[in-house]
């Protein structure tokens, strides 16, 4: 994901992170879709997409939070996106698990999830808003 954002969006990391999530929420919507006892090769391209989308973000991520602010805070930035999103790890997954479990399906939590990501897309382009108003740079390094 680092060399898409890189040469594709020239640096511009918070789209790249838009795009991401809003391929997760398509890959999301229609995992909640799919019937159980789905074939396993069905499975096999769409468990692949959704594992490209949810772990290439992170380097993007990371150097999302650090070019956005003065380089003596790169250090304080990357610590505080880590610990919110170590949040998301720590959390995500037994609330995921509770909605399942209350309402019988997994249907619900990959819809959640969904919801979820619809957020993030909100809270990205806000962030990309405020980055062009203030008159960053808004490229790498």
């Amino acid at each position: 994901m680092g060399m898409i954002s890189d040469h594709v969006f020239q640096g511009k990391r918070i789209i790249v992170m838009a795009i991401i999530a809003a391929l997760s929420i398509v890959i999301s919507l229609g995992i909640s879709q799919l019937p159980p006892g789905t074939v396993f090769w069905v499975m096999v391209p769409i468990t692949i997409a959704f594992g490209f989308c949810i772990s290439g973000f992170n380097g993007v991520w990371m150097n999302a939070a650090t070019e956005l602010v003065p380089v003596k805070q790169a250090g304080i930035a990357s610590g505080f996106s880590l610990m919110l999103g170590s949040w998301g790890v720590i959390l995500g997954p037994p609330l995921f698990g509770y909605i399942v479990d209350v309402t019988g399906s997994f249907t619900f939590g990959w819809l959640f999830l969904a919801a979820v990501l619809a957020v993030v897309i909100v809270l990205l382009l806000w962030a990309m808003a405020i980055v062009k108003r203030e008159g960053k740079a808004y490229t790498k390094g």
